[in-house]
C-alpha cells in the first residue's frame, strides 16, 4: 500500500495487515511490515518470507503503531490484495494484540 494511505510521515511502501475492522465509521486499523530490524515496534511478530504473498523476505509486522485507513482507500489503483495469512501467522498475530491490551 501506499504510504500516503496510511501513513503520511512514510516513505516507505509496506505490504499492510488489516487487523481491525469498525464497520459503523468505514475504518480499518492496519500494521505494516517490516524486513529491518531496527524498524520493528515493541509489539512486534515474525513472519517469514512468505513467496505466495509477495513477501520475499523474512519480516515483522508491526502491532505496536496501528494505522487508520478508510475503506475507500482499498480501491486505490495502486493497492492490490495479496492474500490472507495462514491462520497460524494470524493467531500469533491476534495473540500479540490482545496480549499489548492488557
Amino acid at each position: 500500500m501506499p504510504p500516503r494511505l496510511y501513513d503520511d510521515t512514510d516513505s516507505d511502501w509496506h505490504p499492510v495487515l488489516v487487523v481491525r475492522v469498525d464497520r459503523m465509521f468505514r475504518l480499518v486499523r492496519v500494521a505494516t511490515r517490516t524486513t529491518k530490524p531496527w524498524a520493528r515496534t515493541t509489539v512486534s511478530v515474525s513472519h517469514p518470507a512468505a513467496p505466495a504473498l509477495r513477501l520475499n523476505m523474512p519480516g515483522w509486522w508491526r502491532l505496536g503503531d496501528l494505522h487508520p485507513v478508510p475503506f475507500a482507500s482499498f480501491a486505490d489503483p495502486e493497492v492490490d490484495y495479496r492474500g490472507a495469512l495462514p491462520d497460524d501467522q494470524w493467531s500469533a498475530v491476534l495473540n500479540a494484540l490482545d496480549a499489548a491490551a492488557r
